[in-house]
């Protein structure tokens, strides 16, 4: 039934594509709220990624970080900054991925939002593994799991 649900929602999000980005452009261009933008942005990562739009996603996010207010905002800015970090790492640019989630990991520790927090270190590492840095990508995995048993998840049980 679950991948049934999954491929009837990326039936949706294909025939809407053109009003989602007509939307994440309006946000972007002032029209609404940029912070839109970045909501959208992170609720499509893994659908920009599974149908090849990554690049666009890559590109909606460089632009979102132009945006004055997404730029002061260390929330929406964390946001951009980890789903182009993590459509970057999709695409094999692991530079540009590794310099995004570590400037989005400096963010997240400093609003202290332990589960982003750990999503950021697990995809940081997951770029070190792939650049050859295995030290640094097991000791950022075991801190990401080690924050995820305190704040309960159940991710290491």
């Amino acid at each position: 039934m679950q991948g049934q649900d999954q491929a009837e929602w990326i039936r949706r999000l294909e025939s809407e594509i053109d009003n989602l980005r007509a939307a994440i452009g309006l946000a972007l261009e002032g029209s609404a709220d940029p912070f839109i933008a970045v909501k959208m942005a992170v609720a499509l990562q893994q659908f920009w990624i599974l149908r090849g739009y990554a690049t666009e996603g890559r590109k909606l996010m460089r632009a979102a970080l132009a945006v004055p207010s997404i730029a002061s905002s260390e929330r929406a800015h964390a946001w951009a900054l980890y789903v182009g970090g993590g459509l970057a790492e999709s695409q094999g640019d692991y530079g540009e991925a590794r310099d995004m989630l570590e400037r989005c990991l400096v963010l997240r520790r400093s609003l202290a939002t332990p589960f982003d927090t750990a999503a950021a270190l697990s995809t940081l590492s997951l770029v070190r593994l792939r650049t050859g840095d295995a030290v640094a990508a097991e000791e950022g995995e075991r801190e990401a799991l080690r924050i995820l048993q305190e704040i309960g998840t159940g991710a290491a049980n």
